[in-house]
């Protein structure tokens, strides 16, 4: 490499320059040491396109240098996992929910890179780790991308402590990381059945008001609705506008019920999505708050109860676990009306989650041709990757399609025969 003129450091980068090299403009970047033998050396990576191409070769001439022996004892450095915890304590400090959100994303990471020297984990064995290691079937794309966020956050801190001179995921780019969304396979398989199964419970419990879950049914409507569990059992009174109005009633989701390790259960400001959304209420729903309302639950209630909608026998709020274990009662005996308490069990194939509700509610919205931006603000999605998923087509849906296009396959047949006649 000819001599470098014009030096200029680019701000962030570390030891990456723009310089001229045999008249050529580009990017020089460069890690220099002292080996076992106390000699000097300097490693350069050189590219005419972008830092961060230099950046990435000056790696690989590290790493060439490595694997021949050279600079093995002064380039080691720490071990992968030795400043972990002082990342993860670092300020400010992180709420008891990240903490445990980054702890499950590196189970994805330790069983691969714990024990390893951390300069020596090289771009080429990252990327063999997020496309061949980590098996798609237990580690889906949200995982994924969750693993691969933290793990890149950790490399920098380590870079920012100089435990490492280069970040070696710096060259691998997020959206390379994102796939396609994929749909559970048995909501494809059954979607035709679960709905089935929502709209005959929510009638059958709806039509005989002594029905043993009749109190859950605005719960289960208001499922219906797309809401999620936290702004479902998060919902106060003071969300609703104009109740008494059939034409004015409005709704607006603008928090949720939320639960954080050490702290319990409290009202949390913001939803999922971070955007406050408006939602004329149907009929039904109406309908719904005005006989939870005369329920007068909230009378007994104390502290944030008094405030919510939705409240359980005790006048308490419902937690997570109740709601879940009520719903599992209200499917299960739905759909076991039958056989002795022993039979009463849901297979794999019956049970489905509430949040279930919410594809049931989206798909059905787009089937009677609702825009999908309206279906999304009601919903509270900010992603169309993340709202296709929830676009589920039934089996009818599919049939329906087909047909069609087998009707427009003879119309087309039809033509053709058509003009081989006049040609004959």
């Amino acid at each position: 490499m000819g001599n470098a003129k014009g030096w200029r450091r680019m701000n962030g980068e570390g030891s990456v320059f723009e310089t001229t090299n045999n008249g050529y403009q580009g990017w020089l970047a460069v890690i220099t040491g002292t080996d076992e033998d106390g000699k000097e050396y300097r490693i350069t990576g050189w590219s005419r396109s972008s830092a961060q191409e230099a950046l990435r070769r000056r790696q690989k001439n590290l790493e060439k240098a490595l694997s021949k022996g050279a600079h093995s004892a002064t380039t080691r450095g720490i071990r992968f996992e030795d400043a972990y915890d002082e990342w993860l304590d670092r300020p400010p400090p992180r709420s008891p929910n990240s903490i445990r959100a980054i702890e499950s994303s590196f189970k994805w990471v330790w069983p691969y890179f714990k024990g390893r020297w951390l300069n020596t984990i090289t771009e080429d064995e990252l990327k063999d780790w997020l496309w061949k290691k980590l098996p798609a079937d237990e580690c889906p794309a949200s995982s994924r991308t969750n693993a691969y966020t933290n793990l890149k956050a950790y490399l920098n801190y380590c870079v920012k402590k100089g435990h490492i001179d280069l970040n070696p995921m710096a060259a691998i780019r997020e959206d390379t990381v994102r796939q396609e969304p994929a749909v559970n396979k048995l909501d494809m398989k059954f979607i035709g059945k679960r709905t089935n199964i929502v709209k005959y419970m929510l009638d059958e419990i709806g039509s005989d008001p002594n029905h043993k879950h009749r109190e859950w049914l605005p719960v289960l409507v208001f499922l219906a609705l797309g809401l999620r569990r936290g702004e479902l059992l998060g919902l106060t009174w003071d969300q609703i506008t104009n109740l008494n109005n059939p034409k004015r009633c409005l709704i607006t989701i603008d928090r949720q019920l939320y639960r954080e390790t050490g702290k319990g259960y409290y009202l949390r400001h913001q939803t999922k999505g971070k955007k406050d959304r408006h939602i004329p209420c149907p009929a039904i729903w109406r309908e719904m708050l005005l006989e939870q309302k005369a329920k007068n639950l909230n009378a007994a209630a104390e502290g944030m109860s008094k405030d919510l909608v939705f409240l359980g026998e005790d006048s308490k709020f419902v937690s997570y676990d109740k709601y879940y274990a009520k719903w599992r009662e209200v499917l299960t005996d739905y759909i076991k009306k039958e056989g002795t308490a022993e039979d009463k069990r849901l297979g794999v194939d019956d049970y489905f989650r509430p949040h279930f509700m919410r594809k049931i509610s989206v798909s059905l919205a787009h089937r009677i041709g609702i825009p999908e931006r309206i279906v999304m603000e009601i919903v509270g999605h900010n992603s169309e990757e993340v709202h296709h998923i929830y676009t589920i087509l039934s089996r009818e849906e599919k049939t329906e399609a087909v047909e069609s296009l087998g009707e427009a396959l003879k119309v087309v047949r039809k033509k053709e025969v058509e003009v081989e006649e006049l040609d004959a």
